[in-house]
Formats: structure tokens, sequence, C-alpha cells
């Protein structure tokens, strides 16, 4: 041992980086194993690190000794370090970051084989044939265990970048995809550099020089490893390096108090031990809580992206079932539908009196039926987006005329009167798909008649200021509505909340329906004035240029 005691050396600049970059290294692999000594996962990254710090090491001491079997020992040591630096990052890679991986006893055997026989031939000519001091550091004749290595590198690094490759497609966790990043790069550049400068140029330009900054390399590794451990919390090693920096601080304020040489000194230095001591302990409870909460923040976000699929996957579900069905309830409705229109025209014979009036009554809510089916496959429509406006200059008025005549029997079956105000409508245009537009004023005449005990319900529409487009209304006699309800009616499902507007049945889609058709041909829809008892004036507003959703028709 004496002849390691009393070593004569030459400290250069990249002696001091390669020296400091191995200590580095061996400090992040005793820090993780101190934190969990029973995880494999942990075993496996200290194995890592401390064969990265242990090349740059023993390299490096191989050049700054300027004994001869001092340095012969280094060199010949030096080859350990990447042989199971390697054999431990394939290891390393079917466990992170899972932490649940498992490898059988006989594949890591088989894996470690050839670093185990490069153990045996260390000392051998088939690792170094000889070395010669020279004034930079130590050349060195490599044997064929350095080609060996050159393989086992490229080979095991690869199958573990493969794993990595699959786990980084896998995962939905983005500080998983930037600690597997981060670690793969620092061990891109270790490798890569390592195996340049220390094989390939010796091996193939028998240039040996180059190997003094090989091991510079592990710096990369280290400098990539402490920043995903400080910026994306890997293996939780932020609350641990707050543990050894605390404990390094109270250690040397502890240590100081027996270097005082006067009571006043030592009074002076056990204050100040006593107040590191509790900074120290405040640091580590604050860093501790602070990854404690993002530990509890990233499990409830995964869980919350979880659910959020999961809901997704049921509303998809629930479209398809209620397009489904209403789908297959079209054909028995419209069935239905004609049956009633034939009785009440008398083709299977004279009906009067109470007969006509229920059959009225099975009309009025056949019609009702019909249009709920036909709000619910707009809705499933609107959410798969599969719905095309084919927009084009309309003239108003016989659109307008249209609805009126549709919902005119169901006006009068209610007793109310239906009427369109065609003053001002005249010669009146907008950008609009004409059929989407009946649709919207049929949803609103049906809502009115709906909650319009009696009275009269009136279509108006008229050109606005600066040819913006145009206005049209629909105003009842209603029952009107409070003003909450008027700021939510056009949400998808809403149901009022006034007791005599609640009385009413319906699926809350309608209003929803109108709302969606207007904004996506570019105009808009709101509640324009309505009290409770004061019936309600809704308007829309009509683009008069081509806006939003709306595309030109084909020629």
């Amino acid at each position: 041992m004496s002849i390691f005691l009393a070593i004569p050396t030459q400290v250069t600049f990249t002696s001091i980086v390669n020296f400091s970059a191995a200590a580095f290294a061996f400090f992040i692999g005793v820090a993780v194993l101190w934190q969990k000594k029973d995880s494999a996962i942990h075993q496996l990254f200290f194995l890592v690190a401390f064969n990265t710090g242990f090349w740059s090491f023993s390299s490096t001491m191989a050049d700054v000794s300027r004994d001869y079997d001092v340095a012969l020992f280094w060199a010949r040591m030096a080859i350990i370090g990447p042989f199971f630096l390697s054999a431990a990052f394939l290891i390393f890679s079917y466990y992170f970051p899972a932490r649940t991986g498992h490898i059988s006893v006989a594949k890591a055997f088989a894996i470690l084989l050839p670093s185990i026989i490069a153990l045996l031939l260390v000392a051998t000519p088939y690792n170094i044939e000889s070395i010669t001091l020279r004034d930079w550091g130590t050349d060195f004749t490599p044997g064929p265990l350095y080609t060996a290595l050159f393989v086992q590198l490229l080979l095991y690094f690869s199958l573990a970048a493969r794993h990595f490759v699959s786990t980084y497609k896998k995962t939905q966790d983005p500080i998983v995809k930037k600690q597997i990043i981060f670690l793969c790069l620092g061990m891109i550049l270790v490798v890569v550099s390592g195996v340049f400068t220390n094989l390939v140029l010796p091996l193939v330009f028998h240039y040996t020089k180059s190997s003094v900054i090989g091991p510079a390399a592990t710096a990369f590794f280290v400098v990539l490893t402490m920043y995903a451990i400080l910026r994306h919390g890997l293996l939780n090693l932020k609350v641990i390096a707050a543990e050894l920096f605390s404990g390094a601080l109270v250690f040397i304020s502890f240590t100081d108090i027996f270097q005082a040489q006067s009571v006043d000194q030592f009074a002076y230095h056990g204050l100040l031990f006593l107040v590191t001591l509790v900074v120290a302990l405040l640091l580590v409870k604050s860093v501790s809580s602070e990854v404690r909460r993002r530990e509890e923040l990233h499990v409830l976000t995964l869980k919350l992206e979880e659910a959020n699929e999961h809901l997704k996957e049921m509303d998809q579900l629930k479209s398809e079932f209620i397009s489904i069905a209403s789908h297959q309830l079209r054909t028995p409705i419209s069935v239905i539908k004609g049956y009633i229109s034939l009785m009440l025209e008398g083709a299977y014979g004279k009906v009067d009196g109470p007969l006509r009036e229920k059959l009225q009554s099975m009309s009025l809510m056949n019609e009702r039926l019909v249009q709920m089916i036909n709000n619910m496959l707009n809705v499933t429509r609107i959410e798969k987006n599969k719905i095309d406006y084919v927009c084009a200059t309309t003239e108003l008025a016989p659109i307008m005329e249209r609805a009126v005549t549709e919902m005119s029997f169901k006006a009068s079956q209610k007793g109310l009167a239906l009427a369109f105000d065609a003053a001002g409508s005249e010669g009146l245009e907008a950008y609009v798909d004409g059929e989407k537009l009946q649709e919207v004023l049929t949803n609103l005449v049906d809502n009115a008649i709906k909650y319009s005990p009696k009275g009269t319900i009136t279509l108006r529409a008229k050109r606005m200021a600066k040819a913006k487009g145009a206005m049209i209304t629909v105003e009842d006699q209603g029952l009107g509505m409070s003003a909450e309800t008027a700021a939510n009616v056009f949400q998808k499902f809403y149901r009022a909340k006034d007791v005599a507007v609640a009385r009413e049945t319906g699926t809350g889609l309608g209003l929803y329906i109108v709302a969606i058709f207007v904004r996506n041909m570019g105009g808009d829809v709101w509640i324009e004035r309505s009290a409770p008892g004061e019936g309600t004036v809704v308007a829309v507003t009509l683009p008069s240029q081509p806006k939003a959703k709306c595309l030109r028709p084909e020629a």
C-alpha cells in the first residue's frame, strides 16, 4: 500500500475536471443508494454512477501518475468502469422508470458475463500490453480486450436505448419522458466521446493521447443527471441533495465549536451551530414538503387525465346510443304520425267529439316527440362535427313564412295565434344556410308555443344598421323567465328553475341547437327581453357576408 500513499503525480486542468466529474458521479450514486438501499432501481443506478465515476477516476490516475507500476495498474483498471457501466445501464433500462421491472437472474448473469471475464483479464497483456510515461500523461498499447469493450458498449447501449424509446412511446407522463431524455442524452455523450477518444483513436489510429480527454465526458452525464434531479424529480433526489447539503453545513458548523480559543468564541460558534441547525431543518422540511406536494399533484393529474379519458369514452358511447335510438324511433313515430293524420282527415270514417279531441292531443304529443328526436340527432351530429353549413345569400321572408305555416297547426291546437309581421322584411337578405335557419325558427316558435298558455306569437325581421345583416325576433306573450334563466337558457341540457316554466317537459336541447346553428353561420342569438308573466322576445342576428363555418354551395 505504501506505493499508493506516496505517488509522484502531475496535476493538470484536465485531470482536475476528470476528478471532479468522478466525485460528482460517486456522490450521486451514494445519494441514490442511501435513499432506498433495498430498491433494485436505486442499486442499479448506483452501479451506473459508480462505474462512470470509477472510469474517470482510474483513467485520470493513470495519466497523472509518474510511477510506472502505479500508472500501469490504473491504466489496466480503467477498462473495468466502461465494461460494468454498459452492463449496469442495460439492466437499469429494464427497471427505469416504472420501478416495477423484472429481469431473471440468468439473464442478468448473461449480461454481466463479458464484464466478469474482462475483470479476470484486467492484469494481463490482453488488456494493456505496455505503457510509456509521456510529458502529457501515459501512453499505452491496447490489447484485444479493448476491441471487445468497443463491441459491448455499442451492443449494450443500443439495447438499453431501445428499451428507453419503447418506454418513452408508451408513457403519457411528461416528467418520465423528460427523465428518459436527459438520462439517454447524458449516456450518449459519455459513450460516444468515450468510444471515440478511448477506443477508436487508440485502436485504429494508435493515438492514445486522446484518452486524457475521454473521462471528462462523464461530466456531461453528471450535469444532465443533476439537471434531471433538480428540474424533473429524477428518483426524488432533490430531497436527498437538500439533506446532504444541510448535513454538511451542520457538521462543519459543529466542528467549528471545537476550534474555539476562548469562551466568547465558543459561545459564538455554539450559537452559529444552533442557527445553522434550525435553518438546515427548515430547509429539509421545506424541500420535502415541496416534493411531496409535487408528487401528490402529479398523481392527481394522472388520475384526472384517466378520469377525463373515461368520461370521453362514456360520452362517445352516450352519443352513439342516442344516435342509434333516435334513428330507430323515427320510423315508428313517423308511422304513428301518418295514421293519426289519416284518421283526423276521415280516411277511416268520420271522427267527431271526444275522439277527435283525443286524436288531436295525440298528434300534438307526436309532433313534440318528433321534435325531440330531431334535436337529439342534431346534438349527436354537432358533437361529432358532422354538420355542414351550405350558405348563400338568401331572402328571409319566405323562410319565415314556411316556419309559420309549419307550426300554425300546433299553435291553433293550443289556442294560440301565430303571425308573421312582414313589415320591414321585404327584400331583406342574409348569408345563411336556408334549411338550418328554418330549423332555428321552427325551434324558437315551438319553444314559444310550449311556454305560452295564451296570446299571440309574432315573427318580425328588420335590417340592421350599417348593412351588417338582418335581425329576426320571435315574440310571445307567455310565461316569461327570470334573468338567471335568460342568461343560461342556450346552454346544453339547461332546464329553467322558474316554477311555472319547469312544469313543461323538455330535453333542454332545442335552444342549444338554435345557438349552435346561428353562431356557426356567423350570427348570434340572445334573449332581448323577458320577465316572469310578461312574455319573451328572442333576437337572432344574421350576417350579410360569408362568416364562420359557412361553405359556398357547389356549382
